[in-house]
């Protein structure tokens, strides 16, 4: 029995990625682990408190975009959340379905990239199986789908580290090229 409401919660669609990036438990995985999707069965059990939640993010240990269910998790989110609640997804940017952008377009969703590297050798040494131009496509593609309207909103999320530390600059350039928030915002990473 709760006896408050979370205001804060996360999701987690899959455990699946399609990726093995330095710094994530993924890549220390055995080749035959390749992890699992959030069952419905489970989903339905926390749904109902999706209402008190001020933030909603669906991310957490995979990548959310290849979630079986990713669509139905989006729609539920926003059907079952309270009308000002924030709704997230974070991506790798390997690849960006029109489905899930399609789903995002909506003043209450955000779209966080996580970025390590503003040029191919860096970020392609930390995103090990995602190529800088397979990122650079699906923030074109994102941000050509939100247009003018300024929805959904972006952020990047980057683990700092001495593999990357000289290339933040780069990164700053990255996101103002493709209109990334540009301030901190708790739960986001910065922008």
């Amino acid at each position: 029995v709760l006896a408050s409401r979370p205001q804060f919660l996360i999701v987690d669609p899959t455990s699946r990625c399609n990726a093995r990036c330095v710094m994530c438990h993924v890549s220390f995985r055995p080749p035959s682990e390749h992890g699992t999707d959030l069952p419905l069965a489970v989903f339905e059990k926390i749904a109902p408190i999706l209402f008190a939640a001020k933030h909603i993010n669906l991310f957490a240990t995979g990548e959310p975009t290849i979630a079986k269910d990713i669509l139905f998790f989006l729609d539920e989110a926003r059907k079952r959340s309270h009308e000002t609640a924030q709704i997230w997804i974070c991506t790798n940017g390997k690849s960006l379905p029109n489905a899930v952008l399609d789903r995002l377009q909506d003043p209450r969703m955000g779209l966080q990239f996580s970025v390590d590297g503003g040029t191919p050798e860096v970020f392609e040494a930390i995103r090990r199986g995602i190529t800088f131009d397979q990122l650079c496509r699906s923030l074109e593609l994102a941000n050509a789908r939100r247009g003018a309207n300024g929805y959904p909103a972006f952020s990047f999320s980057s683990t700092i580290s001495k593999r990357n530390v000289h290339d933040i600059a780069h990164i700053f350039a990255l996101a103002a090229r493709y209109r990334v928030i540009l301030i901190d915002r708790p739960g986001h990473g910065w922008g």
